[in-house]
């Protein structure tokens, strides 16, 4: 009896060692094999996305399939704590970098990466290889304020040109103005340059009068102000004309406006002017001119010394774009260099898709 129960409890034994064993062996393989299931998976969309665009990627890069289309998202670093300037709150011991993933969508192709930096830098290189991807509202904001910057500068060296070339002239200029208006229809009288009522410009058209004031300013210094506008309207006691007008090189002030929208004064001024003349500036030769977007300041002030070569590798490619354009894609491999290849290095293990703390080591962007 004894001797049964022994061999009962051996067998017993053993077979909970083997099941033991068993569950261990289990623990190690199934990990291996997720582990090398994910990277033949990573490695077939990196292989798909190479023979797709010409670009190969590399593994630092997470890659999967999603919804069909050309987007791009761009999350930025930010302490764990953080004081109302971004930077960090001295007064937690722990307080680690948060880098969220930023995302890159192309074709079927949904691409993550925790450089925000090195995301853009993608698709930057994209778009120089003519996939077409959406412009962020970052994008569109800043390049719509590129363009006023660059009408901007446009008016002003228009206005500046004209004031440079009538500014000992007076008489000269009005006779300018007049010529402008008379390529609008107008039938134009200027008036003597002494004793001339108070008024530059006699107006026809329609059957209609309008009198004109011409003030020749300095663009960058000058601005006509009310008392201009005020003198012309008491012309206009004399003349009675249907309509007043202030031309100038240069703004008006506050005062002025106000005082031409209550008395039916209207207003040219440097811009308009400038737009009459066709007056450009060189930069209007150069269409569709792109910003660079300044991505370091979106990393906090006293972060920036980790990003260092991650900027400057994307400024590198950014003025690659800049100068080249997109290029002509031709069937399914892009036309412009397609054995490209993007290496990059994140200052980060590229393991988990949730924000994790930045380890401090400056990433290799990229190279052909």
């Amino acid at each position: 009896m004894i001797q049964t129960e022994g061999v009962m409890m051996g067998t017993f034994v053993q077979g909970l060692s083997l099941f033991i064993l068993g569950l261990f062996l289990v623990s190690i393989l199934v990990p291996v094999w997720v582990l090398t299931a994910r990277r033949a998976r990573q490695s077939q969309y990196r292989s798909s996305f190479a023979a797709q665009y010409g670009v190969q990627l590399d593994p630092s890069f997470r890659m999967a399939s999603g919804p069909y289309g050309n987007w791009f998202r761009l999350s930025y670093p930010y302490w764990a704590y953080a004081k109302r300037d971004g930077t960090k709150d001295l007064r937690h011991g722990t307080n680690p970098l948060m880098t969220p993933s930023s995302v890159v969508h192309v074709g079927e192709f949904e691409i993550t990466v925790r450089d925000f930096m090195q995301a853009y830098g993608l698709v930057l290189w994209m778009r120089t290889r003519g996939v077409p991807i959406e412009q962020s509202e970052l994008e569109q904001r800043e390049q719509a304020a590129h363009r006023a910057d660059v009408q901007a500068q446009q008016t002003l060296i228009g206005a500046q040109a004209i004031y440079h070339r009538f500014a000992n002239d007076p008489g000269g200029f009005e006779r300018f103005c007049g010529d402008l208006l008379r390529q609008q229809g107008y039938q134009v009288e200027v008036t003597p340059y002494v004793n001339d009522g108070g008024l530059d410009l006699r107006l026809r058209k329609n059957g209609m009068l309008t009198i004109a004031e011409c003030k020749c300013y300095n663009p960058q210094t000058g601005s006509v102000g009310r008392p201009v506008l005020q003198k012309l309207y008491g012309a206009n006691a004399a003349e009675r004309a249907n309509g007043m007008l202030v031309i100038t090189t240069a703004r008006f002030t506050q005062a002025a406006k106000d005082y031409a929208r209550d008395n039916g004064v209207d207003l040219i001024d440097g811009g308009g002017l400038s737009q009459m003349t066709g007056v450009r500036a060189m930069a209007a030769a150069r269409p569709n001119t792109r910003p660079i977007p300044d991505l370091m300041r979106f990393v906090p002030e006293d972060a920036r010394g980790l990003y260092v070569r991650s900027y400057e590798s994307y400024r590198s490619v950014a003025e690659q774009w800049l100068q080249a354009g997109p290029m002509v894609r031709s069937g399914p491999q892009v036309a412009a260099t397609p054995s490209a290849v993007w290496v990059l290095r994140p200052p980060i293990p590229p393991v988990a898709t949730r924000a994790v703390p930045l380890d401090g080591r400056s990433p290799r962007m990229w190279t052909d």
